[in-house]
């Protein structure tokens, strides 16, 4: 943690990804049980250093089916071709 935030410090534009809320909520919970780096986690908890992949993903999918499910993408982009399926967004 340490580490992160001294690069953070030098770069406040640095940002830390994940997937999930996973990380973020196990860092304040060994925060809290530990009482170690809280200033440094509490800093870049503020600036909004991290950014949940997951949530990004997630918003910017947008598929215009009833039903869509990521393990049927032919039924969904109307081919069984992978290479077409980016373009057919």
């Amino acid at each position: 943690m340490s580490w992160a935030h001294e690069r953070w410090r030098q770069d406040p534009s640095l940002h830390i990804y994940h997937y999930a809320a996973y990380e973020v909520t196990a860092l304040r919970r060994l925060m809290g049980r530990y009482a170690v780096c809280e200033e440094e986690v509490a800093q870049l908890l503020r600036a909004e250093a991290f950014v949940d992949l997951y949530s990004v993903v997630r918003q910017g999918l947008l598929v215009s089916t009833r039903y869509f499910f990521f393990l049927t993408p032919p039924q969904t982009f109307g081919t069984t071709n992978p290479a077409c399926w980016a373009t057919s967004i």
